[in-house]
């Protein structure tokens, strides 16, 4: 096999790893219960900031759907809150380097253009979770 195959080869298994690991980790926290004793639990329930995510009112894979601009979206958000008259939404990130950075502020902000449109009323804030090290970033406020 020459040089480019394998590494054309390389490249595609690294995807593929790093898409399993992305499903794996998202299923995971959809379905994690803080009561759970976990070391995920465990770290989530030591944050403030995150715990809330998984509080009584969250839900994780919300579907939304709307026009932006005449242009039609449909999107999950990881998860999402109400707290008083806010919306939380979360989405994770499996990364370990940020290279797709605007593309991810990009989706945020489609995030909650279409929880806007739909509860105008509401304060809408958009959190990226970066897995890799359980960095939480503000993202975009509305």
């Amino acid at each position: 096999m020459n040089k480019n195959m394998v590494d054309f080869l390389s490249e595609k298994l690294r995807e593929q790893f790093s898409i399993k690991r992305g499903t794996d980790i998202h299923r995971q926290l959809q379905f994690l219960q803080l009561e759970d004793d976990n070391e995920i639990s465990k770290k989530i329930k030591s944050d403030s900031e995150l715990s809330k995510f998984w509080g009584n009112n969250s839900r994780a894979e919300v579907p939304i759907a709307g026009t932006i601009n005449g242009k039609f979206y449909s999107k999950r958000i990881d998860r999402l809150i109400f707290i008083n008259n806010e919306i939380l939404f979360l989405d994770y990130k499996t990364d370990t380097t940020k290279t797709r950075y605007d593309e991810y502020k990009k989706t945020m902000k489609i995030y909650a253009l279409l929880l806007q449109s739909a509860f105008p009323k509401y304060k809408i804030t958009g959190f990226i979770l970066w897995i890799n090290n359980w960095e939480l970033e503000k993202i975009i406020e509305l």
